[in-house]
């Protein structure tokens, strides 16, 4: 599920960058006195940021920009999808592999159950108080 997710959001940049290439290029036609270098420019920027640019290129051919897929790259990105490490100090006598992997899957309920305490069962409302008789704390002894 998590591999599909992470496809997704790469298809979901592809699509977004393609679109802000068009967007520029458009821009590199209705300006004829725009530079095709400050416009690759801002494409790649956007790449980078979108931490797209070990499988994507910025290219220009006269003064049209487009983005181009490089597949090995791309395949080479996917090939961990879904996957994650578990690192532990734990020594293999105390726990096995399948061992640490449930005591971490535990975290996600007892992080659940944090959540859920400090957010939808804390009832409390602020009290205002205005006189000084009723700021004084009373004393039980």
């Amino acid at each position: 599920m998590r591999a599909e997710q992470l496809a997704e959001g790469r298809e979901s940049k592809v699509a977004s960058l393609r679109k802000f290439a068009t967007d520029k290029t458009q821009y590199l036609a209705e300006h004829p006195r725009a530079s095709v270098k400050t416009a690759l420019g801002y494409v790649r920027a956007k790449i980078k940021r979108l931490k797209a640019e070990p499988w994507l290129k910025a290219i220009k051919k006269k003064r049209t920009i487009t983005v181009q897929i490089d597949k090995a790259a791309l395949s080479k990105t996917a090939l961990l999808d879904g996957c994650y490490v578990i690192k532990s100090d734990v020594p293999k006598t105390d726990a096995d592999a399948q061992t640490l992997h449930d005591r971490y899957c535990d975290l996600e309920n007892v992080e659940r159950s944090f959540r859920t305490i400090k957010t939808t069962h804390l009832e409390l409302r602020p009290v205002f108080v205005q006189k000084e008789k009723s700021t004084r704390g009373m004393s039980l002894w």
